[in-house]
Formats: C-alpha cells, sequence, structure tokens
C-alpha cells in the first residue's frame, strides 16, 4: 500500500518506508526528522510544471497528465546520473496474451540494456527483483554481467525473509 503524507508531519513507525518526492529540502526540517529511506529528486514535477498549476484543483487532471509525460517520455533522461537502476518485469504469468503483447511493444523503449545502463553515473548498477525476462525488460548482457547486483538483492532477500520467518514462527 501506498500513503501520502506531508514531511513536515512527524514520522511514525506505521508510515512504512518513507519516500521524499520533490525538488527541494522541505525548510525546517532536519534529516534524522524526515526519516526518509529515499529523496527522489528526479521524480518530482518539474518547476515549470509546479508553477503552472499552483495547487490549483481545477488543474489536478491536466497536471496529472503533464506530471506523467514528464516521468514517461524519457528513459534515457530518467537514468541520466542516477548511481541504481532497477526493473522489473512487464508481464505477468495471468497476463493475456493481447495485454502481454501491448505491454511488451509500449515498454520496450525501456528495455535496461548496457546503452541505458551507461547513460547512469560511472560506477551505476542494475538491479531487478526476479524472475527476470531476458531480452524483454532487461537485457541478457546486464542481468548476467559486471554492472548487476541482481543476485546479490536476491540473496540479502532471502537472508531477510527467512529473519522473518523465524520471528513469525517463533
Amino acid at each position: 500500500m501506498i500513503r501520502t503524507k506531508r514531511v513536515y508531519e512527524s514520522a511514525d513507525e506505521s508510515d512504512g518506508y518513507r519516500v521524499l518526492v520533490d525538488r527541494l529540502w522541505p525548510r525546517g526540517v532536519t534529516k534524522d526528522r524526515a526519516a526518509l529511506g529515499e529523496w527522489l529528486k528526479d521524480a518530482a514535477p518539474s518547476a515549470k510544471l509546479r508553477k503552472w498549476w499552483d495547487h490549483d484543483t481545477a488543474k489536478l487532471p491536466e497536471f496529472a497528465k503533464r506530471y506523467r509525460a514528464e516521468l514517461l517520455d524519457d528513459p534515457r533522461a530518467a537514468v541520466r546520473g542516477a548511481d541504481a537502476v532497477y526493473t522489473d518485469v512487464w508481464v505477468s504469468m495471468n497476463d493475456d496474451a493481447d495485454t502481454a503483447a501491448a505491454r511488451r511493444e509500449a515498454l520496450a523503449p525501456y528495455t535496461l540494456d548496457d546503452a541505458l545502463l551507461d547513460l547512469a553515473a560511472p560506477r551505476a548498477i542494475a538491479l531487478h527483483c526476479l524472475p527476470a525476462h531476458p531480452g524483454e525488460e532487461i537485457s541478457a548482457e546486464v542481468l548476467y554481467g559486471p554492472r548487476q547486483r541482481i543476485w546479490d538483492q536476491a540473496e540479502n532477500r532471502r537472508h531477510a525473509q527467512k529473519a522473518l520467518l523465524e520471528l513469525l514462527t517463533g
């Protein structure tokens, strides 16, 4: 579940993993008080779009449309300078053939391959939660190559799941 909360409100254990989506750090909020897991500056609406919207609720549907366009238009811009690039499967096992084909076609420009990863930071890593479909959301070269940490990620997740099972079963 994803919930939204203003960063000025106190952090609470029930918040879960806290992510700030804003280009500017909020005034008067320390890093400790914010208790963030991540700060996604580049996922925030552009200054131009925020100024146009100006919190006018009547403009919200158009704001959402323009914001999605900012986020989705160019995968190259999205990864530029990133330290990690994360991808996931596009098609689930229970998707019908038409839906799967449409997703593959629409998402093809977002394949995480060497060319896309080259645009990220020099020491950037590729991540994937697995299972992967080499040749779709990620190329085999990236999936099995030296710049991925996918298998370490999977091993770490396994240990976390074992600890959770131990906690739950006593």
